[in-house]
């Protein structure tokens, strides 16, 4: 994927839709695509990327990286590790403000936190503690602003060896312009 968020995809003896479907298990479901270009007998696509939504929840979760933890039928569940439960899935978004909402339990919690990041996650645009005891809802609604030329936002969730958490989802979507 270029910075600019344009994908382009050669697509022998498929059809446009199953290229799409095959690009998006890569990247993730997380915003809406159009085809620039194609020709008759090899599908020559442009795909621009424009998420207005990154969610990830239960199995899914599994195809965000991680350094720690382990998956489960519901997501990703802390063991006795310091790390990552999930971060990336490092890619373009437009400017504005969006809602981040998280999703799972927690029992006892010392250090486990949820950032939103880009610039290789130099650059941190929120950060939040998760509660302990929470069942559902880990972080209801937090506010976070990007400003122009995110070109590799993720959204890390990582733990302190003791914390006791099993991250089910969350969804970042775009609320204004």
């Amino acid at each position: 994927m270029q910075e600019s968020g344009v994908i382009a995809l050669a697509c022998a003896g498929e059809q446009p839709v199953s290229c799409i479907r095959q690009a998006e298990r890569v990247v993730g479901h997380v915003g809406d695509w159009q085809i620039l270009s194609e020709q008759p007998a090899l599908h020559l696509l442009e795909l621009v990327f424009r998420p207005s939504q990154i969610s990830y929840s239960g199995a899914r979760l599994a195809e965000l990286p991680s350094n720690a933890g382990r998956i489960t039928q519901k997501g990703r569940q802390t063991v006795t590790d310091t790390g990552c439960l999930f971060y990336g899935p490092y890619v373009p978004v437009p400017p504005g403000t969006y809602r981040l909402q998280v999703y799972g339990t927690s029992g006892s919690i010392s250090d486990a936190r949820i950032d939103v990041a880009y610039q290789r996650g130099t650059t941190v645009l929120a950060d939040h503690p998760l509660p302990s005891k929470a069942t559902g809802v880990l972080l209801p609604e937090a506010t976070v602003t990007v400003p122009e030329g995110v070109h590799d936002l993720e959204i890390r969730l990582c733990v302190s060896n003791g914390d006791v958490l099993e991250a089910h989802g969350y969804s970042f979507r775009r609320i204004e312009p």
